[in-house]
């Protein structure tokens, strides 16, 4: 084998295992990174307005942006984990106690008033041929589901408060994260840029794209999520419903599944409503989950999101939600900001590779969904070139363009008019009488 192979082959593969071992290395910590990453980019121009402020003295700037997202984000996201748990554990005791008030036997007897309806006798009339319900204890088997899933809560409160001790942590290592990507990111992105095989203009757009991106996911969907979610839960809490908390959290993240959205939980409690008798609450639900929460999602979403994004990086409904699916079962909660991400840098890098291998004579423009420009750009005019004698004879200095030596008035007006004439449109003698 040839000493040049055998070295190449060599270094490459240390480097593989460097590479390799140094994941191995910050692979506890590649969350809190992610996390640390994806606020400091939302945050980072706030941050160099603070630091206009108090030139020279990056270290305070970074503490007080890290303390003021701490006050802003951590401390309602803790307050809300531990209202969730509260609630989880009175809600099951709650709704155990609620469902043996009511009265089902009227509906497995079909003597409740709905059920007297005209349209639903002859299918119910079919039904009772092939069901017993004088054997059916509905109220028995909700009430033992209900008490199962709190018996299961209670025996898994231990894990809970580990759960929470590791977010805890979490929370540490993205401040401390913070505190650096802040004060030394600057230098951070310029080393990798330096690095990076491509040129300066398309790592702009590299950048440029995975910022759009970011504050896409955070702007629009996880916004336009809250949002969702609050409505839901003010809902629920003006209606009377048990949970609005609980439930309110799980339509902000019903939100993020782009065919579904809190539909799926309010639109069962209306119908359960309906069948209970509240028919004014029933309709106060609906009207509020089409107009309101609906609205908010077909409005305010496409708002905040173009907003802040091109429509090149806009991605496909299908596709976007395939990828917060997925992304959910890779990455975690982050994946609602990372699987975009991934998608969009490969499609970059997908158009850098285009660029790289198109033929020179093909005109070049946008592969991403963007319209292709119908201007013809009119070739440059030519620049005469004169011999070589001559210009051996004149010397390097005359290469430059010379302006005409004259200081005649009458002769830079004539030369100033023939070169409007011959920058328009119109004719040269028309201006020449003017």
């Amino acid at each position: 084998m040839d000493r040049k192979v055998f070295f190449t082959l060599l270094i490459f593969g240390l480097f593989l295992g460097l590479l390799y071992t140094v994941y191995l290395i910050f692979e506890p910590f590649v969350m809190s990174l992610i996390w640390a990453g994806i606020l400091v980019a939302l945050t980072y121009p706030l941050y160099k307005r603070l630091l206009a402020r108090m030139p020279g003295k990056p270290e305070l700037a970074s503490a007080l942006m890290c303390l003021g997202l701490t006050l802003l984000l951590v401390l309602p996201v803790t307050l809300l984990a531990l209202i969730l748990f509260q609630d989880l554990s009175e809600g099951a005791q709650k709704l155990t106690v609620y469902i043996q008030k009511q009265d089902y036997r009227s509906w497995l007897t079909l003597d409740h008033p709905l059920l007297k309806h005209p349209l639903l006798q002859r299918p119910l009339d079919l039904l009772n041929r092939f069901v017993d319900w004088e054997k059916i204890d509905l109220q028995g088997a909700v009430a033992n589901g209900v008490q199962n899933v709190s018996r299961f809560m209670v025996e898994h409160s231990k894990g809970f408060f580990a759960a929470f001790s590791s977010f805890l942590f979490l929370l540490g290592m993205i401040l401390i994260n913070m505190f650096f990507l802040f004060r030394d990111g600057h230098q951070f992105v310029r080393f990798l840029k330096r690095r990076v095989p491509i040129p300066e203009a398309q790592q702009e757009m590299v950048l440029g794209r995975m910022h759009e991106v970011v504050r896409a996911s955070i702007y629009g969907t996880l916004g336009t999520a809250v949002v969702q979610g609050v409505l839901g839960g003010t809902a629920f809490l003006m209606l009377g419903l048990p949970s609005a908390v609980l439930w309110g959290v799980i339509m902000m993240l019903m939100s993020f599944l782009p065919l579904a959205g809190p539909f799926v939980v309010w639109a069962p409690f209306a119908v359960w409503l309906l069948f209970q008798g509240a028919w004014i609450k029933a309709v106060m639900l609906t009207v509020w989950g089409v107009v309101v929460i609906g609205s908010s999602d077909n409005i305010l979403r496409p708002i905040l999101i173009r907003s802040v994004s091109s429509k090149e990086n806009q991605l496909n409904t299908l596709v976007l939600f395939l990828s917060v699916l997925g992304g959910l079962r890779i990455f975690g909660f982050a994946g609602i900001i990372l699987a975009p991400l991934m998608i969009v840098m490969l499609l970059t890098l997908l158009e850098l590779l285009a660029l790289a291998l198109r033929p020179p004579a093909e005109p070049l423009h946008a592969i991403a969904g963007s319209p292709v420009s119908d201007t013809v750009t009119a070739p440059a005019a030519a620049v005469p070139v004169r011999d070589a004698a001559e210009v051996s004879a004149a010397g390097p200095c005359s290469l430059a363009t010379e302006a005409p030596a004259t200081s005649e008035p009458g002769a830079q007006d004539q030369s100033a008019a023939l070169s409007d004439a011959e920058s328009s449109d119109e004719d040269p003698a028309k201006l020449g009488d003017a």
